[in-house]
């Protein structure tokens, strides 16, 4: 029997605070586990496995993940060494993501790796439509 994906997670990837470039993406993903549950997953990820994503791709203008992350990635089998020396190859030494989904996917399919229980698919939303009507009202709601 498949696992039931009954939460839906959002998340941001990038300069979430808006403190620096001031560029992130919001994802949506379907889930088996709370946002909480997530949470405590890459909290353990971390500690026994010492791969802390917040960390990874962390600098400005910085789509790389560093070999020794890279080495952890691909014994949890979340990667394989093809696919690194592939990159490796495309990008002068180096293994660069192409986009922050990409790298939310890594991360995401790495918490699965290290916690087959966990299981997540990424949520669209069918039909989204965007208006312009409501664009830059309420600013003076933040102070």
């Amino acid at each position: 029997m498949a696992t039931e994906l009954n939460h839906v997670i959002e998340f941001e990837v990038g300069d979430w605070s808006k403190d620096g470039h001031n560029q992130s993406d919001t994802f949506l993903i379907k889930s088996n586990y709370s946002g909480d549950e997530i949470d405590e997953g890459f909290e353990r990820l971390k500690k026994e496995k010492h791969i802390d994503f917040k960390k990874v791709c962390h600098d400005y203008e910085d789509s790389e993940i560093k070999n020794d992350v890279l080495v952890k990635l691909i014994k949890l089998g979340v990667l394989t060494q093809e696919e690194v020396d592939e990159a490796l190859n495309d990008y002068d030494g180096r293994y660069c993501v192409d986009s922050a989904l990409d790298l939310a996917a890594i991360a995401l399919d790495t918490l699965h790796a290290f916690d087959p229980e966990f299981e997540w698919e990424e949520f669209i939303i069918p039909n989204k439509e965007s208006c312009q009507a409501l664009t830059g009202i309420g600013y003076g709601c933040y102070w």
